[in-house]
């Protein structure tokens, strides 16, 4: 864009306009001379001095009539430069408030994404002090404080969706602690058994914290279930070595969960859970029973090693999304086929079973419109 100084006429420009303004106006009204033809006086005795006066009279009024012809051109002349120069001031001032007013809204708008910065770096010094806080209070000696500190950070998740893996990264590092059990802690003495105990408070309540955010549907009273807004999607649960109890996330969807090596105190439930991604369960210890019906895993599971203690029940697990050669470790008594219905599905049926005709599947749960 062009500056104002770049926009001013120079003396030299002015004098150069005025001098061709000049020269135009002289040519026009030489051109009015020699274009208008002044008859001559008469000559001789034939004419009266009454024609005569009349004629000077009549050369007399043509040659004001051509000066003011000449006049009034220089006047036209003069007055198209006048308004051509105040069209130029005009357009120049018009330039200069566009170009003031440009630099008006890059200020303002400069002004606002500092505003804007300013707000998010303050929400997010926030955000850091609260986890901070809360994380403290998960190491406090008193378990009233450690539930303080957890149900902090659900509140900071579920009011903040982009810190929501933080969260669930700091509460699956809390599960994964070393923890001794009332019953392990019971040849201890009262004051570690009663330790134990609330500590199981605590791990039991940060379960349910992760289970109640991987619903995608809640039941109403009526029966029909509708979208859970507590819902937290795609959230990556790392529990590998946790020591978990009465685990269940029945109806949960979990995105590649890590339960390697994780030890399941009392029963746990997994009915019509939906495992995205990689889900590994390799050495993991099972104490009581567990229920793995209807389980739609996308992606082949691992149970390698794992050790059911108790009853365990896959009837109705099935297998989908999945590549040809893609690493599997079946759990111990069961073995994945496929489907004989022709889907692409492979369906979880024990070692010996022998007729997959008659097996008894439960058709895909689709969880969009439940």
């Amino acid at each position: 864009m062009r500056t104002q100084s770049s926009m001013t006429l120079s003396l030299k420009t002015i004098m150069v306009g005025a001098a061709l303004l000049a020269i135009v106006c002289a040519g026009v009204a030489s051109w009015m001379i020699a274009s208008t033809r002044i008859p001559a006086p008469t000559e001789g005795g034939t004419i009266t001095q009454a024609e005569r006066t009349d004629e000077q009279i009549k050369r007399t009024q043509l040659k004001v009539d051509i000066a003011r012809n000449t006049l009034g051109i220089i006047a036209g002349v003069g007055g198209i430069a006048a308004l051509l120069l105040a069209i130029r001031r005009q357009y120049q001032k018009e330039l200069i408030d566009a170009a003031n007013q440009n630099n008006l809204d890059r200020a303002h708008g400069h002004q606002v994404r500092i505003a804007a910065d300013a707000r998010f770096d303050a929400a997010e010094r926030r955000i850091t002090d609260l986890q901070i806080k809360a994380a403290d209070q998960l190491g406090n000696e008193r378990a009233a404080v450690r539930l303080a500190g957890l149900y902090a950070l659900e509140r900071l998740a579920q009011d903040n969706s982009q810190h929501r893996q933080v969260v669930v990264s700091i509460i699956c590092a809390y599960l994964r602690m070393p923890y001794e059990t009332p019953a392990e802690a019971r040849n201890e003495g009262p004051e570690a058994i009663k330790g134990a105990s609330e500590e199981l408070v605590v791990r039991t309540t940060a379960q349910r914290i992760l289970t109640d955010h991987s619903r995608k549907h809640r039941q109403l009273s009526d029966g029909t279930k509708v979208a859970d807004e507590k819902f937290w999607p795609e959230i990556v649960m790392d529990l590998s070595g946790a020591t978990l109890f009465d685990f269940d996330v029945r109806d949960c969807t979990l995105t590649s969960p890590d339960f390697t090596s994780s030890r399941f105190h009392g029963d746990a439930s997994f009915f019509r859970a939906h495992l995205n991604g990689k889900a590994s369960f390799n050495y993991a210890v099972f104490s009581g029973d567990l229920v793995f019906n209807a389980v739609n895993f996308e992606g082949l599971p691992l149970f390698g090693k794992s050790d059911f203690r108790g009853a365990a029940d896959f009837g109705g697990c099935y297998v989908t999304n999945y590549n040809a050669g893609e690493r599997v470790a079946e759990p111990a008594g069961w073995k994945l086929i496929k489907d004989p219905e022709g889907t692409p599905r492979l369906l979880m049926v024990r070692r010996n079973h022998s007729t997959p005709g008659a097996l008894n599947i439960p058709k895909p749960i689709d969880r969009d419109s439940t």
